[in-house]
């Protein structure tokens, strides 16, 4: 993780720096911090799913309002409340992303 033990503004300006070298190069990125998902030019989301006899990964593409309340849960760390969405959304909208 290009993000371990930062936050914030640094990693806003990481998020902008990672963008600016894919423009230039091919970069896959695993991150945890929202201020980094929001400067992607494509997010995918990996979930553990476990039943009592099985589990398994999912991978899925996160787009338009999808990814808002991914990056929005991001921030929350839960299911993603209405003043997360809307900075999830201001986030993605400064970084040059849809929602």
């Amino acid at each position: 993780e290009v993000d371990a033990g930062i936050g914030g503004e640094v990693g806003a300006v990481l998020g902008a720096n990672l963008a600016s070298l894919g423009t230039q190069h091919q970069v896959l990125v695993v991150t945890h911090l929202a201020q980094v998902a929001a400067h992607a030019d494509a997010q995918v989301v990996v979930e553990k799913l476990s039943s009592a006899t099985s589990t398994r990964t999912v991978v899925r593409r996160a787009d338009g309002e999808d990814r808002a309340r991914e990056v929005a849960r991001m921030l929350s760390g839960a299911a993603a409340a209405d003043t997360a969405l809307e900075h999830a959304r201001a986030l993605l909208s400064a970084a040059g992303g849809s929602v």
